[in-house]
């Protein structure tokens, strides 16, 4: 039960948190260091999509130590460390936004590592943590698709006002069913 709660609570403020300054990095940059960073919006944008992950990697971390597993903990964190270094290694040629994609798919996909370990020490099956986060991915996903309607101007079928409105709809629905 306590997981459960941590993981909506963590998805609650990292996913809209991480994915809204996804979608507005050009004017975050824009105002915070100027212009001549504009370049930058892409790697800011990738690594905040990855960035709404940490907080799970905290809390599965924490529950391996908790657990008295630090050993669990240590050659999980040297192996991702060696898995990361030979991507440099082997990927630094290929440029930065590569190396950023790259780190940051990986960083997505070890969380499968911790959720694997977290499972077989308190019992949280992913398709559990996969129930409690979906309805915060989905939220989020609903805003990004609003944004790109409202920013890109999309076809007729891609209403400003259905979107906002389905948007609305589905924040209570997942206001009423989260408390």
């Amino acid at each position: 039960v306590f997981h459960a709660t941590q993981l909506k609570k963590y998805a609650f403020l990292s996913f809209p948190a991480m994915f809204g300054l996804a979608l507005v990095s050009r004017e975050f940059i824009l105002l915070t260091i100027g212009a001549q960073w504009l370049d930058s919006i892409p790697m800011l944008q990738i690594l905040c999509l990855s960035g709404a992950f940490l907080p799970f990697y905290s809390l599965y971390q924490n529950v391996t130590i908790t657990a008295g597993k630090s050993n669990i903990y240590m050659w999980c964190n040297i192996c991702q460390i060696l898995i990361q270094l030979a991507m440099i290694a082997t990927l630094y040629q290929q440029g930065i936004i590569v190396l950023i994609s790259v780190y940051s798919a990986f960083t997505v996909l070890w969380l499968l590592v911790w959720q694997m370990i977290a499972q077989k020490l308190i019992g949280i099956k992913f398709l559990d943590a996969l129930k409690d986060t979906i309805p915060f991915i989905q939220m989020v996903t609903w805003c990004g698709s609003t944004h790109a309607c409202n920013r890109y101007k999309l076809p007729k079928s891609c209403s400003k006002w259905d979107s906002i409105l389905s948007v609305g709809r589905r924040l209570r629905s997942l206001r009423t069913s989260w408390l």
